[in-house]
């Protein structure tokens, strides 16, 4: 059950190294406006997730099974405090790979999320200026106020 345990997340980080490179062409997508190639991508992105949600499935049950055995928590560290080497050493060095992965992910998905509001803001605007919409001057500038158009901010 330990071996399989190791497997499992050696395949699950294997299929998280590729949702990173996934999520990095999508930034790339979404940053070129390349709304095809986007939809391409967001496939792909589901596809792996899909195939992670699958192997974190597997890795949860072989995790709550080991705790049992070994008579700890059903987690990655109580498991660890029970192994002996060289199955712990394996163990922490895959879950130090997959945490970092993971984390990656959450930045990516941040960046991704922040540049999607940016995108959004930048159509309303323009949106906005193609209305008609009436905007407040800055008087020394004479160019709209705010922090896009105002030299000074």
């Amino acid at each position: 059950m330990r071996k399989e345990l190791l497997k499992v997340l050696d395949e699950e980080e294997k299929k998280v190294k590729k949702l990173v490179e996934v999520l990095k062409r999508k930034r790339d997508a979404i940053e070129k406006g390349n709304s095809k190639k986007l939809g391409f991508i967001l496939k792909e992105e589901k596809k792996e997730i899909d195939e992670i949600n699958i192997f974190e499935s597997k890795r949860m049950k072989l995790t709550d099974r080991l705790s049992e055995e070994l008579e700890t928590e059903p987690t990655i560290s109580g498991i660890l405090s029970k192994m002996k080497e060289p199955e712990r050493h394996d163990l922490t060095i895959i879950s130090a790979k997959l945490t970092e992965l993971l984390n990656e992910v959450s930045l990516l998905n941040m960046g991704i999320q922040q540049m999607i509001a940016y995108k959004l803001e930048e159509f309303d605007m323009v949106m906005d200026l193609l209305r008609g919409r009436h905007f407040t001057y800055d008087k020394s500038e004479k160019t709209i106020a705010g922090t896009v158009f105002n030299r000074r901010a």
